[in-house]
């Protein structure tokens, strides 16, 4: 199995697109071998099929926002492991950081110490080594 490697610059920053054929696994079998996968498709001829319909932020909520006191995340999670949940105000601060465990499964969980947050617009970042996700809120009075 030899790679097509196509490789490609904008904005002065390089791109890389490396495609092979590989043989055609289930979803279930490829969640056994690589655990989680995103962003994965299969390409059969000129069509193109999505191999895991969810993409990651299917997978997490942030709510409600706006918010006053309280935001919770929803998260489903494939893996028992640590996410780290940062806010950033919109000039790209770090304005606080939690860490926090998931179980595998759905994880309700609810931010601590938002009183501390200014009423304004933040980035919500949420962590670890198997996802990287990112959303806006608004805290209000």
């Amino acid at each position: 199995m030899r790679p097509h490697v196509e490789n490609a610059a904008f904005d002065n920053k390089i791109s890389r697109t490396i495609s092979f054929t590989v043989p055609v696994i289930s979803p279930e079998e490829l969640k056994k071998l690589c655990g989680f996968v995103q962003g994965l498709n299969i390409v059969k001829g000129k069509s193109q099929k999505s191999l895991l319909p969810r993409s990651i932020d299917d997978n997490i909520t942030v709510y409600p926002n706006p918010f006053s006191r309280e935001l919770k995340l929803n998260i489903n999670s494939s893996f028992i492991e640590n996410v780290t949940v940062s806010f950033y105000h919109v000039n790209g601060q770090l304005v606080s950081t939690q860490e926090m465990e998931l179980i595998q499964g759905q994880n309700n969980l609810n931010i601590r110490n938002t009183d501390q947050l200014l009423p304004g617009l933040y980035l919500v970042s949420v962590m670890s080594d198997n996802m990287n996700f990112k959303t806006k809120v608004l805290k209000i009075e």
